[in-house]
């Protein structure tokens, strides 16, 4: 019997016991008084039944005639309509098929940004309209449980005596209402009229979709949101990762009872980071578009955070000041560059550093951050590089006050591929209201402290942890001295000569060339050491070589039309176990971290055919043995599930036991003698096998396939003995690859080392 345990212990509500057996909501309570009836779990939140159970009960009881559907022989039973209708339920044992073992949480985003997606929109509204349904929805859920419990009503009405049209209403007016009981601007029914959904029933089936999902299928629903409503510059959220390292240099360890303020909400990213960050009192904002406003309060409020919202100006400044208290830390992602032809209401005189120039605000929103400030509050502020060095007067006179006032204390240089529909230059900025002189200012130059994930280039997570522990400690740091940081950034402290040397830079690269620490210091043995690695490659490379050169030697002859003799073809699912990854509510970023015993593999990780998790994160031992399905063992493929198609990868002996991210299929062997894993891999890396699952994949902003799709993938198996020896010349390729590769590298990397030293007189030439 195969093993199905991967689902069998889920549990299942009873609306989601009737729309598997494919009945009304009154006959589970009918069945509920018949012997054998499955077991009830009295949980919290309601009363629950296991998947095994349900399934057994109903593979017991056959489907009369009447209530049969056209397709469904004489002996169906409910047991197999359930299967049949939902991907979540296992399959009969008789039959082997597909087990991704997923999450409810994956399958249910499988299930919505499916057809179901192009069935509720109706031709008529955007995907990104469809996505705010689905905020809107999750949001209800969980803020508001008498509120979802009057919408799961609705799914157990009869569909066709309802109007589409009319329950988007009503699903708009119950989002609405729990918007307005939370004092956020309510109003969606303009933006959920664009949908036209082909059938009540399609709009049903979202809601009871919905009713398995949390707060984290919400901020991957709102990550999808902004790329599909293309946000512009203006209202685009700040990157995750930007969001926590402004939040850890604002917010004191001691800030417990403070309050935080972001004059220019635009997903609430930066009061979420704050409250994550530390214990904080108060969180509030403003927005001058209400629909990032509203999205706003619904994301704070999924997280449990209570915020007070208001709309505001695109020029804050101008309102009178008795409208909002000051704040002890400010975090603000303002619109960059905009210019205001109407004249400002506040006075020059108003302004703490000098009025702003006229052709853009980004000094107009720098004061305003510095003015809503409590006399020991401090504020991030994001700014373009191009503020830091500008020449123009205006800009110039506000930096050199802001400098010499000590309003300014650290300003950090962020790599310029990390925020999205911009690659422009960005700097942050910590500041501080005026003080008798001008402070100390650390100088941080993290332009290559990034990474990658499934959506690009991230801010790393050495320089979310690192820069503010290295702002904590600046003040005891020696001016001018570099010192580097794991990740590839550098720092320096500079004082008020070297800021009024350089006309008040605010530049970290004006303060950081040729200063050298202890940090910094080179050693004539670098180059020694580059070198001799180099060699040590060389010679890998010429082994990997010539284990290709012998593959000449093989004697290859071109077969007849159609596969030879022995050779058949198989489904992918009868020959291998397929496993989808943890939901992010089982393993969540705060689950993981540097350090650990046990490493979890993601997308990025997969590289030339293999496993390369330098830097991966880590989880407790803990954690991987309650998550053991999701460990992997040697010879295991590892595939992507969601996201770029890249390449498969081979699990080594060295990285038994290893867990692997929820946007990733492991694929395991049914039988060591049906398929040898490095012709399998090979098999999976044609580039025909991609474009089949790039064909296959849906999704409008992220692709993705299912499990039980990649199991229809059709594999060519010659003999075991065949497939070894292709797979063994594959994987002497691969080992090619790879060796030219790191030689490539290496040697890029001792030409750095040795000219640098060349060039700064540490090593000379005979």
């Amino acid at each position: 019997m195969r093993d199905e345990q991967g689902n069998a212990d889920r549990l299942l509500s009873r609306n989601e016991f009737a729309r598997l057996a494919g009945v009304k909501r009154p006959t589970i309570t009918k069945w509920a008084r018949l012997q054998g009836f499955p077991k009830v779990l009295h949980l919290a939140d309601g009363e629950y039944f296991t998947l095994a159970s349900v399934l057994e009960w109903l593979d017991r009881r056959p489907i009369p005639a009447k209530n049969r559907a056209a397709d469904e022989p004489a002996d169906a039973t409910y047991g197999r309509r359930a299967r049949r209708r939902s991907v979540h339920a296992p399959e009969t044992p008789a039959r082997r098929t597909t087990r991704t073992g997923a999450g409810s949480s994956d399958l249910a985003h499988d299930h919505l940004l499916g057809p179901l997606a192009e069935s509720v929109r109706g031709g008529a509204g955007s995907q990104a309209d469809y996505l705010s349904l689905l905020l809107c929805l999750i949001f209800v859920r969980v803020t508001a449980r008498d509120e979802w419990m009057r919408l799961m009503e609705v799914t157990e009405t009869d569909s066709d005596r309802i109007r589409p049209d009319g329950l988007v209403r009503h699903v708009s007016e119950r989002v609405d209402q729990v918007l307005r009981s939370r004092g956020v601007p309510s109003g969606v029914y303009s933006v959920l009229e664009r949908l036209r959904p082909r059938a009540a029933e399609d709009l049903i089936e979202v809601i009871r979709a919905c009713d398995q999902l949390g707060d984290d299928d919400f901020d991957a629903l709102l990550s999808r949101f902004s790329t599909e409503r293309r946000l512009g510059s203006a209202d685009y959220f700040t990157p995750a990762e930007v969001a926590r390292l402004m939040a850890g240099l604002v917010i004191a360890e001691d800030a417990e009872g403070g309050t935080v303020y972001d004059p220019y909400l635009r997903g609430g990213e930066l009061l979420r980071a704050a409250s994550r960050t530390r214990q904080v009192q108060t969180v509030g904002g403003e927005s001058p578009n209400r629909e990032t406003l509203r999205l706003a309060g619904m994301n704070l409020a999924v997280h449990g955070l209570t915020a007070r919202l208001r709309p505001g100006r695109d020029t804050p400044w101008d309102e009178p000041d008795e409208h909002r208290s000051p704040a002890d830390a400010v975090l603000l992602n303002p619109p960059f560059n905009r210019q205001r032809p109407m004249a400002r209401r506040r006075s020059d005189s108003e302004w703490p550093f000098g009025p702003p120039p006229r052709h853009n605000d980004n000094y107009a929103w720098v004061q305003h951050a510095v003015s809503s400030l409590t006399s020991g509050g401090r504020a991030a502020v994001l700014m373009t590089s191009q503020a830091g060095v500008s020449s123009d007067e205006e800009e110039r006179r506000i930096r050199k006050e802001m400098v010499e006032k000590g309003a300014i204390e650290a300003v950090v240089a962020l790599p310029a591929h990390i925020f999205p529909l911009s690659d422009a230059a960005v700097m942050l900025w910590v500041v501080r209201r005026p003080a008798p002189g001008p402070r100390r200012i650390l100088f941080v130059d993290a332009r290559a402290m990034s990474g990658k994930d499934q959506a690009g280039p991230v801010l790393s997570r050495e320089a979310v942890e690192s820069i503010p522990e290295l702002f904590t400690d600046r003040l005891r740091l020696p001016e001018g001295e570099r010192i580097e940081l794991a990740g590839g950034g550098s720092a320096t402290v500079a004082g008020a000569d070297a800021l009024r040397d350089t006309g008040h830079s605010l530049h970290p690269s004006d303060y950081l060339k040729g200063t050298r620490g202890a940090a910094r210091s080179m050693r004539s043995e670098d180059t020694a050491v580059s070198l001799a690695e180099l060699a040590d490659i060389r010679s890998r490379v010429s082994t990997a070589d010539s284990r290709v050169e012998e593959l000449r030697t093989l004697p290859l002859t071109r077969a007849s039309s159609g596969l030879p003799s022995g050779w058949r073809r198989l489904a992918l699912e009868d020959i291998c176990l397929i496993q989808a990854g943890p939901s992010y509510s089982r393993l969540g970023t705060d689950d993981r971290t540097k350090d650990g015993p046990v490493p979890v593999v993601m997308p990025r990780h997969l590289r030339d055919r293999r496993i390369v998790a330098t830097g991966a994160e880590c989880v407790s031992e803990e954690l991987a043995r309650k998550l053991a399905k999701f460990r992997l063992s040697p010879y295991d493929i590892l595939c992507v599930r969601s996201g770029a198609m890249t390449e498969p990868a081979l699990v080594e002996t060295n990285q038994d036991g290893w867990l692997f991210g929820a946007n990733l299929f492991r694929l395991r062997r049914i039988g060591a003698e049906t398929v040898d894993p490095w012709y399998l891999l090979g098999f999976l890396s044609l580039a025909t096998v991609r474009e089949w699952i790039e064909d296959r994949s849906t999704g409008t902003a992220v692709p993705f396939i299912t499990g039980q799709t990649l199991g229809r993938l059709m594999v060519s198996i010659p003999p075991i003995d065949e497939q070894r020896g292709i797979g063994a010349s594959l994987r002497a390729l691969d080992d090619q690859i790879a060796a030219h590769r790191n030689f490539a590298r290496a040697s890029e990397q001792a030409r750095a080392t040795l000219a640098e030293q060349l060039m700064e007189g540490v090593v000379t030439l005979p």
